[in-house]
């Protein structure tokens, strides 16, 4: 077992935290946000996202329906199209069901480490070929 604990040792030494892209908002300032709808942030809906799938823009032609992105003060300008991100957001679609209009509130979002991203395919392709 002294080898699989080196291995330990040396990938515990990588920073491989995620980089948030904003101050953590507190658990309190959720609940005090009577638009988050939640007590916590952990209870917001939490998904992984490329930037460029988080632009408001037209999913219905016909009737200009949007899908609408909000994000807290100066964190739109970060975001980078070819980088995955995971956010805690609030989704909220159109009452009327012939209307694809919907938005998405980001309350907090932090970029994924790409070494870690990295890592764990590495370490899943060594984990299936161990047990061939």
């Amino acid at each position: 077992m002294s080898a699989v604990k080196e291995i330990n040792d040396v990938i515990l030494k990588f920073n491989l935290k995620n980089k948030p892209l904003m101050k953590r908002p507190t658990d309190e300032e959720i609940a005090n946000n009577v638009y988050a709808n939640a007590w916590k942030l952990d209870m917001l809906s939490q998904q992984l996202r490329y930037g460029r799938d988080m632009h408001t823009h037209v999913v219905n032609s016909t009737y200009g329906d949007e899908e609408r992105w909000h994000f807290p003060k100066d964190v739109k300008d970060k975001i980078k199209d070819d980088t995955l991100y995971k956010i805690w957001y609030r989704f909220r679609d159109a009452a009327d069901p012939m209307d694809s209009s919907c938005s998405y509130t980001v309350y907090y979002i932090e970029e994924i480490n790409k070494e870690r991203d990295g890592l764990i395919q590495y370490l899943e392709a060594l984990l299936k070929e161990l047990k061939k």
